[in-house]
């Protein structure tokens, strides 16, 4: 049990300030000084630097929950696509970046992120009797706009052939980044 002297001076202890931690537009903690000093003014630079500070948590809150949800949102696609045995791929072509999802890297009988995965790698992985078809599937997608829905062949490491489906739609950005025949380099 806490001292006469204790308790009188926790009773005399005053909230001089007490600023909201927002994170977006909640209210996820308060930021409060107590002074013992009855009848002292506030000093006005410290609530700045303190509903600085607050604002700058608040931030930081959000941002982590945000990071929390989409970590939360990719496990959830890649736990479906395992599921599926679907996968997905994202192919910036001016710069010859290739991602694939885990599950792309499964189906092609890769461990996922041990294999440089280029265009050129892709269609090294695809059977030499459908490489033309691909590439002309590819092309026509990306000269003429044509949609890319086709089926091939694939070779595993293993040797084994697998046949895999394929659907894509391609996007440009607003400046277009087409050659002056209208094509995608």
């Amino acid at each position: 049990m806490p001292d006469k002297k204790t308790v009188s001076g926790i009773i005399r202890a005053v909230v001089t300030i007490a600023i909201p931690v927002l994170a977006g537009d909640k209210v996820v903690a308060v930021i409060t000084f107590f002074n013992s000093g009855v009848g002292q003014e506030k000093d006005e630079n410290l609530v700045t630097i303190i509903s600085t500070v607050a604002t700058q948590l608040g931030s930081f809150i959000q941002r982590r929950q945000v990071e929390e949800q989409l970590r939360m949102s990719e496990a959830r696609l890649a736990n479906a696509q395992r599921i599926a045995h679907l996968g997905s791929w994202d192919w910036d072509i001016i710069r010859n970046d290739l991602h694939w999802s885990d599950e792309i890297y499964r189906i092609f009988g890769l461990e996922p992120h041990r294999f440089a995965a280029t265009y050129e790698a892709f269609l090294n992985s695809v059977h030499p009797d459908d490489r033309e078809f691909v590439v002309r599937s590819v092309r026509d997608a990306l000269d003429a706009g044509k949609p890319y829905s086709i089926d091939h062949r694939i070779v595993l490491p293993d040797g084994r052939e697998r046949i895999v489906h394929e659907q894509a739609e391609v996007e440009c950005p607003p400046t277009g980044h087409r050659d002056p025949d209208g094509r995608v380099p």
